[in-house]
């Protein structure tokens, strides 16, 4: 296997898990449960600074695609965190 071919397997196994977790969080709420808003903003940026860093430096895509998901994800469930005004 290629460094590029786990590149981009990591960031498709990165999506997947967001999907489960986003599909989990809205069970959870039901419960009285919710994911805290400003701990995931936290997980968006940081990985969004290197995301921008490593594109910075000419990363290849196959590199990018990780901190590209993760810096997504963690925005979708920090939204919903925040929409449900449990930070």
């Amino acid at each position: 296997m290629t460094a590029e071919t786990l590149g981009i397997a990591a960031g498709v196994l990165q999506a997947v898990a967001y999907i489960i977790y986003v599909i989990n969080v809205v069970q959870v709420v039901r419960a009285e449960c919710r994911p805290n808003g400003m701990t995931w903003l936290v997980w968006s940026y940081g990985t969004r600074v290197r995301l921008i860093i490593e594109w910075a430096v000419g990363a290849p895509i196959s590199i990018l695609i990780l901190p590209a998901v993760c810096s997504r994800g963690s925005l979708v469930v920090a939204g919903y965190g925040f929409a449900r005004r449990a930070c």
